[in-house]
């Protein structure tokens, strides 16, 4: 059986449509087509049907898919094992992370791009729970997130933590909070807020509620911008870990400041690397991560 044509029965799984499959990996309809027969014809059954809805799974396509997922996960890595023999790296690696971390992850693929030009490396910002399902989908190889208390680890992911973060708030420097010597949970009661929604963010601000008062939330979302445009524009302050501020740019250029709240327990989240626990780490992203690790050794938290 040619591994080509598992790569096409998966992607026509994936999208319930050869044409969407044709388009995607750049051949013809047919070609795709011929492809499934001469699968189906060496399995001995049917792995697809079609219906109204488009192209379905029959109960033995379902096993079939599930297994040459694993056999694709096989198949790559031995690629990668292949093309990696010896001083030089190739190929590809996804590193999904949560908003912060960019300008470190820009000096690492820097620095692992000018000693293997030949390694392709793709980064996405996201939010921790989505990364999580990334990770677990094998739609990435790395995830850093963030991780609060009471977090459970999925079966499946190894999870290492790298350092612990405090949450600190966040307002416009011409703010009324910037002349206060030090913050109170009180101080940011009558406050307007915009918050990243993130899982840890939202579990800190249930826990702040609990014990001092109800905050007024004008809005969530995993845009960085519109918060950061909303704190320009002073219409509202939000909270942030510190670890994820060391390179935030309205930060530097001294728009935004940020503090720690007093009488505050903000210490249990924590910044983590995961990776699945069935995907074999490639020696790109041994690689990555060395330099990673080295890198966030230089930061302040």
């Amino acid at each position: 059986m040619k591994i080509d044509r598992i790569q096409y029965v998966l992607e026509v799984a994936k999208w319930k449509s050869i044409t969407v499959a044709a388009q995607n990996l750049h051949i013809t309809q047919s070609a795709i087509s011929q492809s499934i027969t001469a699968v189906e014809e060496e399995l001995g059954n049917k792995i697809f049907i079609r219906s109204r809805k488009g192209i379905e799974l029959t109960a033995f396509g379902i096993k079939i898919i599930e297994k040459a997922k694993h056999l694709m996960l096989t198949y790559d890595g031995l690629m990668e094992v292949a093309n990696s023999w010896g001083d030089e790296l190739y190929g590809h690696l996804k590193v999904a992370t949560i908003p912060g971390t960019m300008p470190i992850l820009i000096n690492v693929v820097t620095l692992l791009k000018k000693e293997h030009p030949n390694v392709h490396i793709q980064i996405v910002e996201k939010g921790s729970q989505e990364i999580v399902r990334d990770v677990l989908n094998n739609h990435c190889d790395i995830g850093l997130i963030n991780i609060y208390k009471d977090t459970k680890h999925h079966e499946d992911l190894t999870v290492e933590t790298l350092f612990n973060g405090r949450i600190k708030v966040c307002f416009n420097n011409n703010s009324i909070l910037a002349f206060k010597k030090s913050l109170l949970p009180q101080d940011i009661l009558n406050q307007t807020f915009v918050i990243y929604d993130d899982e840890p963010i939202n579990w800190f601000i249930r826990n702040f509620e609990e014990h001092h008062g109800n905050l007024h939330i004008l809005f969530k979302t995993n845009n960085t911008d519109a918060i950061r445009t909303a704190i320009k524009n002073e219409i509202g302050i939000t909270f942030a870990l510190d670890y994820s501020l060391e390179y935030e740019p309205t930060i530097l250029n001294g728009e935004t400041n940020a503090r720690y709240l007093e009488n505050v327990d903000s210490t249990l989240i924590k910044f983590c690397l995961i990776q699945h626990k069935k995907q074999k780490s490639s020696p790109i992203a041994q690689a990555f991560l060395e330099k990673f690790k080295l890198e966030i050794r230089h930061c302040k938290y």
